[in-house]
């Protein structure tokens, strides 16, 4: 009975570094999407929540430099957000801000399921810096719009999208000239 050309498949199969480096990345994404997020969460305290990988990829994305600490790269990127969010949402494609007002009319954030009935299920993967989530709603993850986590109702704990609170209102402000303008 032959085993080495079968082990051989087996064993290139099991070991493919590519399956490996995916079941990491979603082990770590699970595992931070996971964690306590309120519905009503700041701009400050969801930025301190992501991994410095995350963080980096959005100062790539904003054009900030991503120097310095985590905590230093959270508060420039929030000041960005703040100062410069009409110029960045007009940036964004169609369906990311289709997402926006999606989120904004059921009152900043919604539970898991009915954005992705609504957008498609998303893989943002984990290193975004190297390769920048492209879906509907990981685009608005990548530009510190968004903030994925879990939240407690009713006992249970559900998945959450949720747009910080402080972003909420302009948000609407953009989103209402965004419609006029068609």
């Amino acid at each position: 009975m032959k085993k080495g050309p079968t082990l051989g498949i087996v064993a290139s199969f099991i070991f493919d570094e590519d399956i490996f480096v995916k079941k990491y990345e979603d082990d770590k994404r699970k595992e931070k999407e996971n964690q306590f997020l309120k519905p009503d969460t700041t701009l400050s305290a969801a930025l301190n929540k992501l991994p410095a990988v995350w963080i980096n990829a959005i100062c790539k994305k904003l054009d900030i430099p991503a120097e310095g600490r985590k905590r230093e790269k959270a508060k420039k990127i929030a000041g960005k957000l703040e100062e410069d969010l009409e110029e960045i949402v007009e940036k964004l494609p169609s369906d990311s801000l289709d997402a926006i007002k999606f989120i904004l009319e059921r009152d900043g954030w919604v539970k898991s399921g009915s954005i992705t009935r609504r957008f498609g299920k998303e893989d943002p993967g984990w290193f975004w810096e190297e390769h920048p989530p492209e879906g509907t709603v990981s685009t608005l993850r990548v530009h510190g719009l968004v903030f994925v986590g879990r939240a407690g109702f009713k006992g249970r704990r559900y998945k959450i999208f949720s747009i910080p609170v402080e972003l909420r209102e302009k948000l609407r402000e953009i989103c209402g000239k965004q419609t006029e303008l068609i």
